[in-house]
């Protein structure tokens, strides 16, 4: 019986791509991706959450051993995490910046590790079940906390925004693992069960800023399902016409920003200050200000008791520096690692969010269209939050979607330069629909 020499190949490259005896491990790797997730999310049950990923981290490590060289395509996206930890240098206080780098350290190797183990397929349904099991396990607690409005559900996230956020997470993984029929049942019927919960809390803890990515989020989704369905040919002019308008925006923006802001501020009852948001943003500016290049070392402001930093805790009513931040990704950045820190995270993120905007428009499917519109989702977050975090959830999904954008491991992953793949030749199988994840060299 003759052998069709391509699919001859197809099956050696993918012998050779695939670590031998790993096969074995994948059950356990993705529980263990799962628990990683769902412990920076429940970031409330203290000391459980650095050992226990530190934990994963490490059985992880052992277990993919064999894949860790795929790594070295996407490893330039741990610049930021690995200048943080470069910061200890010039930090004023050398243990402080050396001890929460080292964590910022660890969160981000799990991004890689999590990458390494499933496809993006498959991450997606991981996405899903830690955001679906801390939204279920929240409500159990009843744990609530204070808002404008009255108690709200803080859960195990520890605050409402957190909690929404969380829930937001669930509920968007949720739609896209639905109305992806190439998913396993099962996890189409948690992402029917989760749906309906995680839009409960959205609304319940009415955190503004998610009920609104709640209703936009999967407009998102839509267009870039949408686009796929034009001639090939027809994409890319669209989306530079896109660009042109979206520049010419930019000229009206502070009006329509301070429009949109009052109208938001008068629907949902908000704080103009942000409660107290501000006032935190004007005094991290003049911090930064003082050490503008190189910063004054990651977490050293905030972890250092100074004068300046309890005055900024107790004008949040924080009691715990550990659990602080300045709610701007980017302003924070800036404080620690100045300009060079933050031009180098701004780098990561320009580079990797365009990258998936690029494999959602041309290659099509609905993981890469959830990736590009999460991604979307996280960078108008980091103007709200503080995203790269010890131990905190958002900063490694962000890395692992980079990872899937800019280096896709699969059996059927394409291969071709974006010139090919643009003018419509042949490519290979749909690069996300392999159900075992393969980690190419």
């Amino acid at each position: 019986m003759a052998i069709n020499s391509s699919d001859s190949a197809r099956a050696v490259s993918a012998r050779r791509l695939s670590p031998v005896g790993s096969d074995r491990w994948e059950p356990l790797v993705f529980c263990l991706a799962v628990l990683m997730l769902t412990l920076e999310l429940a970031t409330t049950i203290g000391a459980i959450v650095p050992a226990g990923v530190t934990g994963c981290c490490g059985l992880m490590l052992i277990l993919l051993r064999d894949r860790l060289p795929a790594v070295g395509h996407t490893v330039w996206l741990a610049a930021f995490p690995a200048f943080a930890v470069m910061s200890t240098l010039w930090s004023g206080g050398s243990s402080i910046t050396l001890y929460y780098s080292i964590q910022l350290a660890i969160t981000i190797f799990g991004a890689f590790l999590i990458y390494l183990s499933v496809d993006l397929r498959r991450f997606v349904v991981v996405v899903l079940l830690a955001s679906a099991l801390v939204c279920v396990l929240s409500i159990m607690s009843g744990n609530m906390g204070p808002s404008t409005k009255g108690p709200v559900l803080v859960g195990l996230a520890g605050s409402k925004n957190s909690m929404a956020a969380c829930a937001n997470l669930a509920m968007f993984t949720g739609i896209a693992v639905l109305v992806d029929r190439k998913q396993d049942g099962r996890w189409r019927l948690v992402a029917l069960a989760s749906i309906p919960i995680a839009l409960f809390i959205v609304a319940t803890t009415r955190a503004a800023t998610f009920i609104l990515l709640s209703g936009v989020m999967p407009l998102f989704l839509l267009a870039f399902l949408g686009i796929n369905a034009l001639p090939v040919r027809a994409r890319l002019p669209i989306v530079l016409m896109t660009l042109v308008i979206a520049a010419v925006g930019v000229a009206v923006a502070p009006t329509v920003i301070a429009y949109v802001q009052d109208e938001v501020f008068t629907t949902f009852g908000k704080d103009p200050t942000l409660t107290g948001r501000t006032y935190l943003w004007d005094v991290a500016r003049g911090w930064a200000s003082e050490r503008p290049w190189f910063g004054w070392g990651y977490k050293y402001q905030w972890m250092s008791y100074s004068p300046g930093a309890i005055g900024m805790l107790r004008s949040q009513q924080v009691l715990d520096a550990r659990s602080f931040s300045v709610h701007e990704t980017f302003l924070e950045a800036r404080v620690d690692t100045g300009f060079v820190g933050l031009a180098l995270l701004v780098a990561t993120i320009v580079v990797g969010t365009a990258a998936a905007i690029w494999r959602a428009i041309f290659e099509g499917g609905i993981p890469n269209a959830l990736s590009a519109t999460l991604l979307l989702n996280l960078v108008i977050r980091a103007f709200g939050d503080t995203l790269f975090g010890p131990f905190y959830a958002y900063g490694p999904i962000m890395i692992a979607l980079f990872c899937y954008a800019v280096k896709p491991h699969h059996a059927g992953a394409a291969t071709g330069r974006w010139r090919r793949r643009y003018a419509g030749a042949p490519q290979p199988d749909d690069p996300v629909t392999s159900g075992r994840s393969v980690v190419s060299s």
